[in-house]
């Protein structure tokens, strides 16, 4: 409940922030506004830390971004290259990268210090008793620390705070930047939302609590139908750490998958196939709501 206030807090300083282009009838570029918003929410929800993305775009956020398209980057290109001894003195990007990573893990570290220098620990089911609304720091970082006592060490907590930070804003932001768009170019389904919204958020400002969240059910469908058309991921990538044989498929026979094989799984298709799927290329949210059998 606690994180649902604060991700309303992140929300409605967007929607502050759009509000007088949409009075003006202007445009924005809603994708880079989105990602400024999912990372405040990750800075704060994960951190306890004010990035401030949605007001200015400070040496830090640059540094995350550039991450994290370098990340993406490293995950399409065909050749390794960053690992070539040098490399990372030598190409520009590369050296910038390690620029940004130390830049981010400094800020990280400093984070992690200050947590586990005022750590409470404690167990699972007092931590659950708090509450929340009361605690200064409600992070997650503030949750390992004192959930994991002694066995949170700096270098692993930076590690999977890494994580969430430079896939878990890209994420979210993509997936609202292609909810929008669907919602923009299926007006009758974004009056159906909007309307469902109004009928069930009391608070005048739009947001919502924990409790009228769960009632939201049309809005929940707009959500997975936009993650359907454009799942974030649309790839994953899975490396087969011993041989292994893979069941019949579509095409008829079996395939044996070897030791060290990097697999592409494509997410995309899957979510478009028509044998997955009824009218796969059609926006609709309350598909989910229908029964439906592979033929």
């Amino acid at each position: 409940k606690h994180m649902v206030t604060q991700f309303g807090v992140s929300a409605t300083a967007l929607a502050d922030k759009l509000e007088p282009a949409a009075a003006a009838g202007g445009t924005v570029e809603i994708e880079a506004e989105l990602y400024a918003m999912a990372l405040d929410v990750i800075g704060k929800a994960v951190f306890n830390y004010e990035f401030g993305a949605l007001e200015q775009e400070t040496p830090l956020i640059k540094a995350v971004y550039r991450v994290l398209r370098e990340s993406e980057h490293r995950s399409t290109f065909p050749l390794q290259y960053w690992n070539i001894p040098g490399a990372m003195e030598v190409v520009p990007r590369q050296k910038q990268f390690k620029e940004d990573i130390t830049a981010i893990n400094d800020e990280l570290s400093a984070l992690i210090q200050s947590a586990m220098a005022s750590r409470d620990e404690t167990d699972l089911e007092e931590m659950e008793a708090r509450d929340y609304a009361n605690v200064e720091d409600a992070s997650l970082l503030r949750f390992l620390v004192d959930i994991r006592g002694d066995e949170a060490t700096g270098e692993q907590l930076r590690d999977d705070l890494m994580t969430m930070l430079i896939a878990g804003h890209e994420t979210t932001a993509a997936v609202l930047t292609w909810t929008m768009y669907l919602l923009a170019t299926n007006p009758e389904e974004a009056r159906l939302a909007a309307a469902e919204v109004d009928a069930v958020v009391a608070d005048p400002g739009g947001v919502p609590t924990m409790e009228e969240i769960r009632k939201l059910k049309r809005t929940r469908l707009v959500l997975a139908e936009a993650m359907r058309l454009y799942p974030a991921p649309p790839i994953l990538i899975r490396r087969a750490l011993e041989d292994v044989t893979l069941p019949r498929g579509g095409m008829g026979r079996e395939i044996t998958l070897k030791k060290g094989t990097d697999c592409f799984i494509a997410v995309w298709n899957l979510h478009r196939s028509p044998d997955l799927w009824e009218s796969p290329e059609t926006f609709d949210p309350m598909r989910f709501t229908r029964a439906f059998s592979n033929p």
